[in-house]
């Protein structure tokens, strides 16, 4: 199963058909959450225990057009990013050059 993000923080499962709205089924079975928030995202915490319950939606539902939609990053609450540091070098170098005209 693909699933995606889209829109205003809807819930998407993808078919070659399109998009199928499945945050209705999301939003009954994720838990209740209070504060302090966890510091990872619940959807995928439980998508294991969701997963029926989007399929079956997703087979109740009438599929959106990809290109009708803006699709948003697919983990809302990551729980760490990681970045290689592709211009590490380059900003290194401007730091020093700012530093040393201080």
């Amino acid at each position: 199963m693909r699933i995606c993000r889209f829109d205003d923080n809807r819930i998407g499962v993808v078919t070659d058909d399109g998009i199928h709205d499945v945050t209705q089924a999301a939003l009954r079975e994720l838990p209740h959450w209070t504060y302090p928030m966890p510091v990872f995202d619940p959807f995928i915490a439980n998508l294991p225990r969701l997963r029926q319950a989007l399929e079956q939606q997703s087979r109740q539902s009438a599929p959106k057009p990809v290109d009708g939609i803006r699709l948003l990053s697919p983990v809302a609450n990551p729980g760490k990013i990681i970045a290689a540091p592709v211009n590490y070098k380059k900003h290194l170098e401007e730091v020093l050059a700012q530093k040393a005209t201080k």
